[in-house]
């Protein structure tokens, strides 16, 4: 790699971490700014009539927050296992099923990861996808689709609190709040045999922390990307012709894979737009299409097409010299992506250099490529090249998208670059941008989440979780006992799922390392079932040897995550130097990391667990 590349990357990297912009703390979570938490698609009276659980019920799985696809796939693989549909409860505050796909409702949103390999469950449910890259109204009503068919409970509207193990009679205390009209709120108790903290990958969104916001609400209409208002904008998911913001001048913060799909939809309805880019994106051609009947005989041509599809992307993805590449998308040409997501292909240590040349030299070519597809597109070759990326491409999520570079030659629309910074600060009339005021009449935040993938404060679950001896989960994955067996059981927390990416897989199609992680945990119960008399009592809870030994294989394999030290700040590094880690929080980290093997590496040793017909460092009591 050249030495003018190298200094701009680093250029690029210390510009932002020179900020001290404070990790996380510089951004403000939707709990804290409950009037922009709002569902404006929620129906009370829907809701209300249709409520499995009661103060004083009790179920046997109650999953958390999992309306979305990892909710869902666990609810279906335990009653593919034997669990009675009436036996599984989806606890969620959301108003339907969809997950994040509920949520995001704003104009022009869609998937960047192929239909057939992103939507769980098509075979089993027979559903072609419309599009190659599906929009978000098909994505949330193939989620209904499945619930219909699986029969799939859910408590809606509910918002939980807290989580408490009780010994005495080896259930869960659940705690939830019942959201009515006007802000009123009932709290419910009930008890769970088995509980399951589902929030996914992206849980709580986030915006900046502006001094002066407050007051520049009085003024000026604040959207966020989860929480789109079409009352405000006009027009519908459906069709984003946004006729209200003919005579408005619109900002949006933000330039992430969310915003590259906002901007085009933007740009076509407001008067003028101003898009704020702290850190530009790769991006690359989406390649959108209709599916055609003789696309879909190519790609469901026999049984199981689906999950080879799935495997075969992740193969492709990270580099384990796969011949046939089914997906063939842009993410399969983005190689250099698997970096941060891990290989089956060798164990790669942190004194290992020449893996780290390898990436770089094999980043390069990509990089230089992307670059040059952005000054093919935009007009203005100043604007280019601040639309162009100087990092390393496993540093942010690429996107993919047809119409968002072009839209910057429209004389409707002026990229206002902050060149690393953030927004300084808010006027009456809109946010200060290097010293210069911009008066608006709408400002869009696509800021992004609090991540599961990060060590944000509640990033995993909004709520206390407190196991046996009164032990906090959210300590325990903080600090140095952090432990788990698979990234998916962790020791003190009886008869408690999780699916998290630290101590488990990580893969840019998320829906299969759903899908895998609830195949487990049905297969997990269906033994654990077969071995006690009684179901009533039954506890299953991995040992604490379990957990150190796959403790020891998760850091055995960490190194692949060095190549973190790299990028410039962003939610995969937690917006931190991570090159400033003692070598005693280095070791807990490695512990802590995704498991560096890649989804299909992770996924045989999970298939091996199951070949052997029991439940080795499971604990099942009665």
């Amino acid at each position: 790699m050249s030495s003018f590349l190298q200094d701009q990357y680093r250029g690029e990297r210390d510009k932002r971490l020179n900020r001290n912009e404070g990790g996380f703390e510089q951004f403000v979570s939707f709990d804290k700014v409950p009037e922009l938490d709002t569902d404006p698609w929620f129906d009370h009276e829907t809701a209300a009539a249709n409520q499995p659980l009661h103060e004083g019920s009790e179920v046997k799985l109650l999953i958390a927050g999992g309306g979305g696809h990892s909710g869902l796939l666990t609810a279906v693989r335990v009653i593919e296992a034997g669990f009675d549909s009436k036996d599984v409860v989806i606890v969620d505050k959301a108003g339907g099923f969809g997950g994040t796909w509920y949520w995001n409702r704003y104009p022009g949103v869609g998937c960047d990861v192929e239909s057939h390999c992103f939507m769980p469950l098509l075979e089993e449910t027979g559903y072609v996808p419309k599009h190659r890259y599906a929009y978000g109204t098909e994505i949330r009503e193939h989620a209904e689709r499945i619930a219909k068919k699986w029969n799939i409970q859910a408590q809606f509207g509910h918002k939980i609190t807290g989580m408490r193990w009780d010994e005495p009679t080896r259930r869960w205390e659940v705690s939830m709040l019942q959201n009515h009209k006007k802000g009123r709120t009932t709290e419910i108790r009930v008890k769970a045999q088995f509980v399951m903290p589902s929030f996914g990958i992206f849980p709580i969104p986030q915006i900046p922390k502006l001094a002066g916001f407050n007051e520049m609400r009085r003024n000026v209409k604040i959207l966020h990307s989860t929480r789109w208002d079409y009352e405000l904008t006009g027009g519908t998911q459906a069709q984003p012709d946004m006729s209200k913001l003919k005579d408005k001048v619109v900002g949006i913060v933000g330039t992430g894979a969310t915003a590259v799909q906002i901007v085009p939809q933007l740009a076509k309805s407001a008067k003028h737009l101003y898009v704020f880019q702290r850190t530009p994106s790769f991006v690359g051609y989406r390649e959108q299409s209709e599916i055609t009947e003789e696309d879909w005989k190519k790609i469901a041509y026999k049984k199981g097409w689906q999950a080879e599809r799935m495997i075969n992307f992740d193969a492709v993805l990270c580099g384990e010299g796969t011949e046939i590449d089914l997906v063939n998308d842009g993410w399969t040409r983005s190689t250099s992506f698997f970096a941060l997501q891990g290989s089956a292909s060798e164990i790669v240590t942190h004194e290992n250099l020449e893996y780290r040349q390898e990436m770089v030299k094999l980043d390069l070519e990509i990089g230089e490529k992307s670059r040059a597809y952005i000054a093919s597109q935009v007009h203005d070759p100043i604007t280019a090249s601040k639309l162009q990326p100087w990092y390393y491409g496993w540093c942010k999520r690429p996107t993919f998208h047809d119409e968002y570079l072009s839209t910057f030659n429209r004389d409707n629309v002026t990229l206002v670059d902050l060149d690393g910074k953030g927004l300084e600060k808010c006027t009456p009339f809109g946010p200060v941008v290097n010293g210069t005021p911009y008066d608006l009449d709408v400002l869009v935040f696509a800021t992004g989440f609090f991540t599961g993938l990060s060590s944000a404060p509640g990033a995993y679950w909004p709520f206390p979780i407190i196991g046996r001896d009164g032990k906090s989960l959210e300590t325990k994955f903080r600090t140095k006992e952090f432990a788990t067996l698979h990234g998916i059981m962790t020791s003190e927390f009886p008869n408690l799922f999780v699916i998290s990416p630290r101590g488990g897989a990580v893969s840019t199609n998320f829906t299969s390392v759903f899908d895998i992680a609830a195949k487990h945990i049905a297969y997990i119960l269906r033994t654990a079932f077969d071995k006690i008399d009684d179901p009533n009592k039954i506890v299953v809870e991995p040992t604490k040897e379990a957990e150190e030994g796959w403790g020891d294989e998760v850091a055995k394999r960490a190194g692949r995550f060095s190549l973190a030290g790299l990028c410039t700040p962003g939610y995969m590094t937690g917006y931190e130097d991570v090159t400033k880690t003692t070598p005693d929080e280095a070791r807990v980290k490695a512990r802590g990391a995704p498991f560096g093997g890649g989804f299909n590496g992770y996924r045989r040793v999970l298939e091996e667990y199951q070949q052997s017909g029991g439940l080795p460092g499971i604990v099942v009591s009665s």
